[in-house]
């Protein structure tokens, strides 16, 4: 069963080797030295979401004034949230998160999600180039980057700590609302795990990057004690006629 992860409100990018599982806290400790290769001072765009101080979630930047994420990442929380903000470089650029826009169809059935995506407007234009949105369907076998901020441990709490990793991977299937990642063979291939939730899934096309999914899930149990499985992500092009008119003012241009 595919199921958000409880133990976090957030989700993290792990670099994952073979020859060294992340299940139990004796093996992830030893892995210090594998994530150092995935931290990344690029891809301006991907942002982390700071809640009344805490660290949460992340997001991107789809326009100067607008930001994705995933919708579980606000449960219960208002549309018009009153300390929330995203921050960019380290927080050298930062914003206030004035409204969050869940998509109306967005559901949490004991942690099984779906259409989980949400628009988070800011107070401010910023300098930052934006990432495209998809507009086409991906394909299985596309290469992705996934990018995150998070735990360096899927059990150590202490590593999340803000640090912007990056890693990649390849499509795996793909649903009518959902892209899938396959879980990682081995040290060349990166996952999602605590930390990364509403954070991007990135292809490459015409030598620009877009973004093809929202990280949202995995198939592991709700103690999330490792990375080593399948995650799943909301495919941005099936969203398209909603996104769009938020995100860019407009109707989603034909193909």
């Amino acid at each position: 069963m595919f199921v958000k992860i409880f133990s976090s409100p957030s989700w993290l990018l792990l670099a994952l080797s073979q020859t060294l599982a992340c299940g139990s806290v004796e093996s992830t400790k030893s892995q210090t030295s594998i994530y150092q290769g995935v931290e990344d001072n690029g891809n301006e765009a991907v942002g982390l979401l700071i809640k009344d101080g805490l660290k949460w979630c992340s997001a991107t930047l789809v326009a100067p004034g607008v930001a994705l994420s995933a919708a579980h990442c606000f449960d219960g929380e208002s549309s018009r949230p009153a300390d929330l903000r995203i921050q960019f470089n380290g927080g050298s650029t930062a914003a206030q998160v004035t409204e969050v826009i869940s998509h109306p169809r967005y559901s949490d059935w004991f942690g099984r999600v779906s259409n989980d995506v949400a628009v988070l407007k800011l107070d401010q234009s910023l300098s930052l180039k934006p990432i495209a949105l998809a507009k086409s369907a991906p394909t299985s076998g596309e290469p992705v980057l996934v990018v995150g901020y998070g735990y360096a441990d899927a059990q150590d709490v202490a590593s999340f700590n803000g640090t912007k990793r990056k890693g990649n991977n390849v499509v795996g299937k793909v649903e009518k609302l959902k892209i899938f990642l396959p879980k990682p063979k081995d040290e060349s291939t990166a996952q999602v795990c605590k930390g990364d939730s509403g954070g991007p899934m990135f292809a490459t096309r015409n030598g620009q990057l877009e973004l093809i999914g929202v990280v949202s899930g995995s198939n592991d149990t709700i103690s999330a004690k490792t990375c080593l499985v399948e995650s799943y992500g909301a495919r941005v092009d099936a969203f398209g006629e909603w996104l769009w008119p938020l995100v860019y003012g407009e109707s989603l241009p034909a193909l």
